[in-house]
């Protein structure tokens, strides 16, 4: 406990250890409410495809390709949670079909 007030620069012997006490435990207190999110990408290499936590650029450092092989990427989604200890990435939501991509026309703000 010493070095802990040691490193913060904490003197003792001024009285101002129990607030600061205080102060930290109150902090890692929120350590059990914080969420983790990360995005999962699906690429296509050649005929297989791929569903990674990995963008394109990264995949490619990490997985070295065959000759004439290409990285395409193919779409990406949000996932909450993490995938520590070998979790599964969360699957891709559905898809809207009725949905069309927003146009300049579309961000418009109504007019008066």
């Amino acid at each position: 406990m010493q070095f802990l007030f040691t490193k913060l620069k904490i003197n003792l012997s001024q009285g101002l250890w129990l607030p600061s006490l205080l102060f930290i435990l109150i902090l890692s207190s929120f350590g059990p409410l914080a969420r983790s999110e990360y995005r999962a990408y699906e690429l296509e290499i050649g005929p297989r495809r791929v569903i990674t936590t990995l963008d394109p650029q990264q995949y490619v450092q990490l997985h070295p390709l065959n000759p004439g092989e290409q990285v395409q990427y193919l779409s990406s989604w949000m996932c909450w949670g993490s995938t520590a200890h070998h979790k599964p990435i969360c699957p891709r939501p559905p898809e809207y079909l009725d949905r069309e991509p927003a146009t300049d026309e579309s961000l418009e703000a109504p007019g008066p």
